[in-house]
Parts: C-alpha cells; sequence; structure tokens
C-alpha cells in the first residue's frame, strides 16, 4: 500500500511538473502566454492599450491590445497581441524604420538567434524558427510599412492549419 501511494506521489509530482513546463513553454513573447485573455495582456503589459475599435482583422486572428512605444531589442517600436476566439494567439513587434539601418537589422536577428534553440529557415530576408508550441518570424524590412522591422510569435491555433 505504501509503495503505490509513494508512485502515486511520485506521479503527481511528475505530471504536475510537466504540465508547468507545458504552459511555460507556450510563452510567446516577454510573459505573454498562448491562449490568454485581453484582461490577462493589459495587467501583464502596464503601458498597454486594449484597441477602442478593433477593426484590424487579419489572418492570424483581431488586433485587440497594442503597445504604442514599446523597446524592440534596443530600438523604437511596438507591440501588437492577436487573438482568435477571445484568446491571444500571435504578439508582433515593429521597429520603426527610422531607427533601423542594414546593420541593426542584422543585430536585431544575431539578437533572436542567440535567443532560440535552433538555427532558422531563412530566405529573402525572413527567417522562421518553427518550435514545438510557437513559430517566431523575422522579417528585415520587406513587409509593410516599407522598411519597418517584424517580429512575429505565433502560437498554436486549433483554428487554422501551420
Amino acid at each position: 500500500m505504501k509503495a503505490a501511494k509513494g508512485l502515486a506521489t511520485f506521479g503527481l509530482v511528475i505530471g504536475l511538473g510537466l504540465m508547468a513546463g507545458a504552459v511555460q513553454a507556450q510563452e510567446l513573447w516577454s510573459g505573454a502566454t498562448a491562449g490568454m485573455s485581453t484582461r490577462e495582456v493589459l495587467r501583464i503589459f502596464p503601458t498597454a492599450l486594449a484597441a477602442s475599435d478593433p477593426v484590424k482583422t487579419t489572418s492570424f486572428g483581431k488586433l485587440l491590445v497594442s503597445i504604442p512605444d514599446q523597446d524592440v531589442f534596443g530600438h523604437r517600436g511596438r507591440a501588437e497581441f492577436y487573438f482568435e476566439a477571445d484568446q491571444l494567439n500571435t504578439v508582433r513587434l515593429w521597429i520603426e524604420p527610422k531607427d533601423l539601418t542594414e546593420l541593426s537589422n542584422r543585430t536585431v536577428l544575431e539578437r533572436m538567434q542567440a535567443e532560440l534553440p535552433e538555427p532558422p529557415d531563412c530566405f529573402l530576408g525572413m527567417c522562421v524558427w518553427r518550435l514545438p508550441t510557437r513559430t517566431v518570424a523575422f522579417s528585415d524590412g520587406r513587409v509593410d510599412p516599407p522598411s519597418a522591422v517584424l517580429v512575429e510569435y505565433t502560437g498554436p491555433s486549433p483554428y487554422r492549419s501551420r
């Protein structure tokens, strides 16, 4: 009986540890995790603003929260939080074009490569890391607005295929 109880306790501890790791692994960016509500995102980012009229809808959700003046890898930029079915699924970081040079673009990419575990797939100024619980993408300025750097963190979604 004691052995069974000890084994059950061990299994519970291991299971809780795995669940905690799974929750932690779903972090998209800077404490924001996939599945958070707008209220939760606003609580962890005191300078974030709720969209007064969430009209910007994309293939990956609605823009419901933003941080207009956000440090992005040492550059002035903004953070945008997109939601699907009222759950956070994508964080997009934009660096303002006036703060960019070819060297700064390369520096941002190098900092990302140092933080992420595997080498990315890169092609024509865009790099993508496909990780078990999220996808991270970098674009060096060939997106709209022109010359802006975009860094995107996307979690898994039951609403679209990868």
